[in-house]
């Protein structure tokens, strides 16, 4: 949607393994597809899986980013750490928090 209304908008989808919505139940699995779809590049960081594959994704992220826009409840997890890394590492980019 934000595509369409800012075309120069780039949706590139960060897959942290090949065949990662093997684990996923029926519906995440359609909202996948869509996104991948819609997704302007797909970038895949490991043929298999691994525990560090998320982490390196979102490091990953992280070091490609300009601006941070994050959805964050808890102060611990994937998304807090990702946020907490984007300050580190960028300390005068921006991040948009929504609560």
């Amino acid at each position: 949607m934000l595509k369409r209304k800012y075309p120069n908008i780039k949706l590139v989808a960060c897959i942290p393994f090949y065949n990662q919505e093997k684990y996923y139940n029926d519906t995440d699995k359609a909202r996948y597809a869509r996104i991948l779809k819609e997704a302007d590049e797909q970038v895949i960081l490991s043929e298999t899986f691994s525990r560090e594959a998320p982490l390196k994704r979102n490091r990953y992220m992280v070091e490609k980013a300009d601006v941070l826009i994050a959805y964050c409840k808890k102060s611990q997890g994937g998304t807090a750490y990702t946020v907490n890394y984007f300050k580190k590492k960028k300390p005068f980019h921006k991040i948009i928090r929504i609560d």
